[in-house]
């Protein structure tokens, strides 16, 4: 997948952001996501990510505020139910690395000449002929191992600093499907109200009653929506970025040095806006207070207001939304 940037139909960084963004080529899929460590016992959560039998205890055991049996992907943030366990002892191998040419603008064939130096200032893998020309006098140069090295340290850097956000991501995820929780429990709460009160004023309100159940699980569910799809945005976008994480991790791991430093830079730039990215998703508005349903009263003084009633009016009579809805 991501060796085969000199294609002709794309360009060097639209080659490079393609094979990241893109899903795992064949030879990923033989190493756990967490770790990046080839894999002999693989498991595999709904959501399609797969990881070793060290991490998935991890996984399993650090998972203290999801329902028992249930697995939070640490990439995605997916509630997963189930759990496949795979056999994987015949992980296939990383493809041979294709040959680098000398990107020296003066660059000569002579021989078999092999790029041994990458210069720092202009980005370019040189061969030992290059480098001891006028061209490269006075230039900061690093074997390619160094650079390799180099890269795979700023990589890790910016790796780290979106695992941290993650980290920050995942604690407001949380915040809002314990919200999800919260209106379910109130919404609950507040019809078994309505159906008890509704036992001894069944023969004069009874149609009122049903009218106004409806309303207020149609209210709730708006509120609930409105953080179900707040969720799923956040959980899309990790996702993505964290897949984005492994690629790189992998790579910088896995590749031979000169390939790896044919794309280095770009990876690192790619890492850079999905870290930008990610931290916009805590950036936005404040989760909404939760919804505070209309409380009812004794029977004996609701019954004349019931049979009063006007459901057009509920909008200000407490069952507004209490934040800007996307749909309101």
């Amino acid at each position: 997948m991501i060796w085969d940037l000199r294609n002709g139909q794309r360009s060097f960084s639209e080659s490079a952001m393609h094979a990241i963004e893109t899903a795992p080529a064949d030879w990923e899929k033989g190493y756990c996501d967490l770790c990046c460590l080839l894999l002999n016992k693989a498991f595999l959560l709904e959501c399609g990510h797969t990881f070793c039998d060290r991490c998935i205890v991890v996984l399993v055991e650090g998972n203290r505020s999801v329902s028992p049996d249930t697995v939070e992907c640490p990439f995605c943030l997916t509630i997963s139910p189930h759990l496949i366990s795979r056999d994987s002892k015949t992980a296939p191998e990383p493809p041979a690395p294709s040959f680098v040419s000398c990107q020296a603008p003066n660059h000569k064939l002579v021989g078999t000449s092999s790029v041994q130096y990458f210069c720092v200032q202009t980005s370019e893998l040189i061969c030992t002929s290059c480098a001891l020309s006028a061209l490269y006098v006075g230039k900061a140069l690093l074997t390619v191992t160094e650079a390799a090295e180099y890269f795979g340290n700023i990589i890790h850097d910016k790796t780290t600093n979106i695992r941290l956000a993650v980290a920050e991501v995942r604690k407001y995820v949380r915040k809002l499907r314990r919200q999800q929780d919260s209106l379910g429990l109130q919404l609950e709460e507040m019809i078994e109200n309505l159906n008890n009160r509704k036992l001894e004023i069944i023969n004069a309100v009874t149609e009122k009653f049903s009218i106004l159940e409806r309303i207020l699980i149609r209210f709730t569910d708006m509120h609930r929506d409105e953080l179900a799809r707040e969720t799923t945005d956040i959980t899309q976008r990790v996702r993505s970025v964290m897949d984005a994480v492994s690629s790189s991790e992998k790579h910088a791991a896995q590749q031979d040095p000169l390939v790896f430093l044919v794309e280095a830079k770009m990876l690192i730039s790619l890492l850079s806006q999905k870290l930008k990215a990610l931290s916009s998703c805590t950036e936005r508005r404040a989760a909404p207070p939760p919804l505070q349903l209309p409380q009812l009263g004794s029977t004996a003084n609701i019954l004349g207001a019931v049979r009063a009633l006007e459901f057009r009016d509920l909008r200000s009579k407490g069952l507004q939304p209490s934040w800007g809805s996307k749909q309101s």
